[in-house]
């Protein structure tokens, strides 16, 4: 998921996730080759896409606003327990949605009518605003940020996440 939002932000479009892995590929029986193809070289001229992706000044601007700000952590992180940055806690007015509960329980992606009744139970629908995904440094978020496009959503990630916001002492948090 991280590199999907990667390329997408970078501009590149055409970019796809293969749910449940390599292996879920192999137990299916999909088609795999030894070939190596041949590919034409070409370059690429990144086009960023700014709407993908938000810095912490973003985050403070959209504070206990419109703006759905969806912390992807464990429930612990969230609540204080635990933290991978040198403070703990999260974002003010974020909430906790946990990036296992978006998976599937054999690894995969759940179904866009599943995804979409579990972000509503969030509070993020098709009339939301604005919604930005956060956990430590990117990578979670990115799933998030992946599931709510399954879910036919849009959103963002905060890139930084909470190893940004977290270790930074004039950021606030609950």
């Amino acid at each position: 998921a991280r590199l999907w939002w990667s390329l997408r932000y970078y501009g590149h479009t055409q970019v796809a996730v293969l749910d449940g892995g390599w292996q879920k590929w192999l137990d299916e029986g999909h088609p795999t080759t030894t070939e190596i193809p041949t590919i034409e070289p070409a370059v690429f001229m990144p086009r960023l896409n700014p709407n993908l992706r938000k810095t912490a000044d973003d985050v403070a601007s959209k504070l206990h606003s419109a703006t759905h700000l969806i912390d992807v952590r464990t429930p612990e992180e969230f609540a204080r327990k635990s933290s991978r940055a040198k403070r703990k806690g999260h974002i003010p007015s974020a909430i906790n949605l946990p990036r296992i509960q978006l998976v599937a329980p054999d690894g995969t992606m759940p179904p866009p009518a599943s995804l979409r009744d579990r972000f509503a139970a969030a509070g993020v629908d098709e009339t939301t605003s604005e919604t930005i995904f956060y956990c430590n440094g990117g990578v979670s978020a990115s799933y998030g940020l992946l599931a709510l496009t399954i879910a036919g959503l849009q959103g963002a990630v905060y890139d930084g996440s909470w190893k940004d916001w977290g270790n930074d002492d004039t950021r606030p948090i609950e």
